[in-house]
């Protein structure tokens, strides 16, 4: 009780992040709704991926 406990490796912030998923056009779709993100790259078996 009364351990005081610090961040070693505080994150102030991020520059990306990677999805892999089996729906893409799903899956950007629901972390746009419900999480606000941006899509700024979209790839899918459209596209040959």
């Amino acid at each position: 009780m009364g351990v005081l406990m610090t961040d070693l490796m505080p994150i102030l912030g991020y520059d990306a992040i990677e999805f892999y998923v089996g729906n893409a056009r799903q899956a950007a779709h629901y972390y746009r709704t419900a999480f606000g993100f941006d899509v700024v790259g979209y790839a899918g078996p459209e596209h040959g991926v």
